[in-house]
């Protein structure tokens, strides 16, 4: 049975692991973006090793939810729905573009082209998730 620090730890190995995947990076490049050596790196995403604070600070300077990455919450994404709220229409949809750019690119067409299938995909593998 496992301790409950190395539960904690794993899980945010597992959240970590997540973020690179969204960045499409190998461990040895996140590491390297974090200013890490790959084996910390390694030790840290499989749960043997915990979060210094130095590599929480690295996170929070790039913008990534430490929030996120040590508990779990999502608790910023209501301040950046607070702040999208508050933009003009023209910001509004350009943002929404580089959304639908993002969910609709797989590398096999330029950015910019979206496919509104994919798209549709991507909604319909976002909602099961929600359930």
């Amino acid at each position: 049975m496992k301790k409950e620090g190395e539960e904690i730890r794993l899980a945010q190995g597992n959240r970590l692991r997540q973020i690179r995947g969204q960045y499409n990076m190998t461990q040895e490049q996140f590491a390297e973006w974090l200013g890490m050596q790959t084996g910390t790196y390694q030790a840290v995403e499989s749960g043997k090793n915990n979060i210094s604070t130095k590599v929480q600070e690295k996170l929070n300077a790039r913008d990534i939810s430490v929030e996120f990455v040590m508990y779990g919450k999502r608790g910023h994404l209501e301040a950046v729905w607070q702040e999208l709220c508050k933009c003009n229409d023209m910001d509004k949809l350009q943002i929404l573009w580089r959304l639908l750019d993002h969910f609709c690119r797989d590398g096999s067409q330029p950015a910019g082209d979206v496919d509104f299938a994919k798209l549709l995909k991507a909604l319909e593998r976002i909602e099961v998730q929600k359930r």
